[in-house]
């Protein structure tokens, strides 16, 4: 068996960033009107208060794409060996990496909203009993197909002889 990363969507990733922009000018647009009526009534004239108001709302929009993009793409999805390896990053610098053994899986399934069906992308759902939750591997390319790799590295470890190794 070999060791595989399973790729993530750049579309889902462009869809979100899009979602984030729509929603960061709509409240922009509001702040701004807003600030101006604001400004306009306790002044008497107008100054850039709404147009200053959008372009920080705008700015940190922005900023939060560029961390999300950040996240993102330093986010790994590997099927080892042995075991699952998810790596993710932690704060500005840091890096945490997470092991899930094949042994310890129970159960895996993928779902698709619309644009996952359309663009071909989805969530991996696998179930740990240990965890006492569900692990998300989340927008992974094409998860229909990717999940026989994942049974193909649970039959291969569940054909092994169990041994306790202290």
């Amino acid at each position: 068996m070999e060791t595989k990363e399973l790729a993530r969507s750049d579309r889902a990733f462009h869809l979100e960033a899009r979602w984030i922009w729509a929603s960061a000018t709509t409240v922009a647009l509001i702040a701004a009107i807003l600030m101006r009526v604001f400004i306009n009534l306790a002044f008497g004239t107008y100054i850039l208060g709404g147009l200053m108001t959008f372009i920080i709302v705008m700015m940190i929009a922005w900023t939060a794409i560029l961390i999300r993009s950040k996240k993102w793409h330093d986010t790994k999805y590997l099927l080892g060996q042995d075991a699952l390896l998810i790596t993710r990053p932690n704060g500005l610098m840091g890096i945490t990496q997470d092991v899930y053994l094949y042994e310890s899986i129970l159960s895996i399934s993928f779902r698709q909203d619309y644009f996952g069906k359309k663009y071909g992308y989805g969530d991996i759902d696998i179930a740990i009993p240990k965890l006492n939750s569900t692990l998300v591997l989340a927008n992974v390319i094409e998860p229909s197909l990717q999940v026989p790799y994942f049974k193909a590295h649970m039959k291969h470890k569940a054909d092994r002889p169990r041994a306790l190794v202290t």
